[in-house]
Order: structure tokens, then sequence, then C-alpha cells
């Protein structure tokens, strides 16, 4: 059974944010205020490690922000094809006045190539589809019947691949 946290430290890092939020949206700075917010969010989970209310706050932050950069990845956003599940609509980033129709092949093309370079990888094409469909690791080890360690392992050398394949490393 998991050990209780320390009493107070999550009210404590909850109230850190909320400050922070307050200041945000006093300077009417829109992007501070959604990654906060979302902070806000991640430090109510369980599953996140307690030790003090300014680490909490802080790795908080750390993740809403990595979160915050990739949602604004223009590559990222163009390679999501799914839909509203209830209106059966494109999703709202689709929209964006960013989303040119060559930035979308392009991402298409990427795309194609990234999977056509996994196909070999052992477990590749499960994880890749795995990591596209925004599985957990344990999601995607459920359904490829491996171990979460395998999951792991095939995804680490998918992200290589795809880094190699989109010219990011090299």
């Amino acid at each position: 059974m998991k050990d209780e946290d320390p009493p107070g430290v999550r009210r404590d890092a909850l109230l850190l944010l909320y400050r922070r939020l307050g200041r945000n949206e006093a300077a009417r700075d829109r992007r501070s205020s959604e990654i906060t917010d979302h902070a806000l969010t991640l430090t109510l989970s369980q599953k996140r490690a307690v030790t003090s209310a300014p680490f909490l706050a802080q790795d908080a932050l750390r993740d809403a922000r990595r979160i915050y950069s990739r949602r604004q990845d223009p590559l990222l956003r163009a390679t999501r094809f799914d839909t509203h599940p209830e209106e059966n609509l494109p999703p709202p980033f689709i929209e964006a006045p960013t989303m040119r129709p060559d930035r979308i092949a392009e991402a298409r093309e990427l795309v194609a190539r990234i999977t056509e370079a996994v196909a070999d990888l052992p477990h590749g094409p499960g994880c890749l589809e795995g990591i596209a469909l925004g599985e957990s690791v344990e999601e995607s080890a459920s359904r490829l019947g491996l171990s979460p360690r395998q999951v792991r392992y095939a995804r680490q050398l998918v992200r290589e691949m795809a880094m190699l394949v989109s010219g990011r490393l090299s």
C-alpha cells in the first residue's frame, strides 16, 4: 500500500500554484495561465510523488510546460487525425491558421517515413501505434502481450528512429 502524503503538502503546493495563477491572470498572460492551470491538475494526481510543497509545485509546472510545448508543436498537431467522439468533427487544432495544406502533407510524409523505418524494429509498429493513440506503457503492454519493460525499450527505439528520420538527431 502506498504511504500517505505528508499532511498539508499537496494543499500548500496547490496554494502556491493558485497564487501564481492569479498573478498570471492579472498580467493577462494566457500562456502562463494555461500552463499553471494544467500544473494544478497534475498536482492533484495521487500518483505524483510528494516531498515538499515547493518541489511538488515546481515539478508539476515543469511537466505542464513540457506538455504545453508539445501541444504547440505544429508537426505533432498535424499528425493527429482523430475526431471528437460525440460530434465526429475534426479536433480544434486542425482549424488553427498555422495548419496549411503543405504542412499537413509534410507531416503525413514524415509519419509514413517513420512508420516504414520502425517496421523492422522488434515490436516497433505496435509501439508506434500505442504512442500515436496516447496509450500508457501499461496499456500498450497489455494490448501487445508484452512486459512494460519491453514496451519502454521498444518505445525508446521508436523515438530514436523517429528523430533520425526527421533529421533532429544526427
